[in-house]
């Protein structure tokens, strides 16, 4: 079990968003990682949320734009659970679930994507199909993709790093540039807009960059796109659970 599971086991439900919001914040000031984003969505959206984990990140978001709500998807089967109680409404919970998941069960179209502190996590050799998954997703609409993450060479990026590997128990863990993330997009996507918010500069070493489908990439798309066929291994639609 890893530092940040014997933790979690220790402290219990009641408490372990409490320690979570301490340690955190050695890392990253979450309201700067909102404000940063809070502009880059549309009006009334449908976000989603991948790899959400405890839902920490969204308590500022919401608070900020109260016409938006989110839905949320993890790996892990626990999800959401520092979601602030009278926030709760506005999040749907689909735990155990992958984009992959997501696109197979139905999900609905989101109006905007926020993909927060999760790419490094992905082992190297897994990032491509991730990011084909996303580009799936997003289909030919153009629902801004946010993607915030950790730049490396920074003295906290080092402490995260160490952090992840050795209390949160991520032993694949590789952080992943503001550079190597644009290529990895541009190579997903194609034709693609990319733009950095101002998070860098007021949070270094964290940052946040949006990703837009442009016109072109979104025509040339229409003709290949494949629309997975319902199957036994189809995760239910929507599960609508509310945490």
């Amino acid at each position: 079990m890893s530092v940040g599971g014997f933790a979690r086991k220790l402290l219990g439900d009641r408490f372990f968003p409490i320690a979570g919001h301490y340690y955190r914040a050695i890392f990253v000031d979450l309201e700067k990682v909102a404000r940063a984003a809070v502009d880059e969505i549309p009006q009334g959206a449908l976000v989603l949320d991948i790899g959400g984990g405890d839902g920490a990140p969204l308590n500022c978001l919401l608070r900020l734009r109260p016409d938006i709500s989110v839905t949320m998807i993890d790996l892990n089967p626990w999800i959401g659970g520092a979601v602030a109680p009278e926030l709760r409404s506005r999040v749907v919970m689909w735990p155990g679930t992958s984009v992959r998941d997501y696109i197979v069960g139905g999900g609905p179209k989101p109006d905007c994507i926020m993909i927060s502190d999760v790419i490094h996590p992905i082992p190297v050799h897994h990032r491509d199909q991730f990011f084909k998954d996303v580009r799936e997703l997003v289909g030919d609409g153009r629902p801004p993709v946010i993607i915030k993450d950790v730049e490396p060479g920074d003295p906290r990026s080092y402490l995260s790093l160490w952090a992840d590997r050795y209390i949160s128990g991520d032993k694949t863990v590789s952080l992943i540039s503001r550079a190597e993330l644009g290529r990895a997009m541009a190579k997903a996507f194609g034709h693609v807009d990319a733009r950095e918010t101002a998070l860098f500069r007021e949070d270094r070493p964290n940052y946040s960059m949006v990703f837009r489908l442009l016109p072109n990439a979104c025509s040339s798309s229409q003709g290949n796109r494949s629309t997975p066929s319902p199957s036994a291994s189809a995760k239910p639609q929507p599960r609508g659970r509310t945490e």
